[in-house]
């Protein structure tokens, strides 16, 4: 299994996706664990190594969304200095 680390574009939360390698392209629909909300992967592996990976939100995602992550990055940042 192949492990690769991604932020799901609604809830912005970093989690792991465990990868099958013996699959060389790969695209599929999960919820995702954190807010339940689906998405789609859209992975290639060759020689057991991920080429690409790709995840977007399906559904009620919006560019609020974005506005929202950025803005609590930022004071993430402020408050860290």
């Amino acid at each position: 299994m192949l492990e690769h680390y991604f932020d799901c574009p609604h809830c912005w939360e970093n989690q792991l996706k465990m990868i099958d390698p013996s699959i060389n392209t790969q695209n599929f629909i999960e919820d995702c664990e954190v807010c339940c909300n689906p998405l789609e992967f859209d992975l290639s592996i060759e020689d057991n190594c991920l080429q690409s990976f790709s995840v977007i939100p399906i559904g009620t995602y919006t560019i609020s969304n974005d506005i929202e992550h950025l803005k609590n990055n930022k004071l993430k940042a402020i408050n860290q200095d």
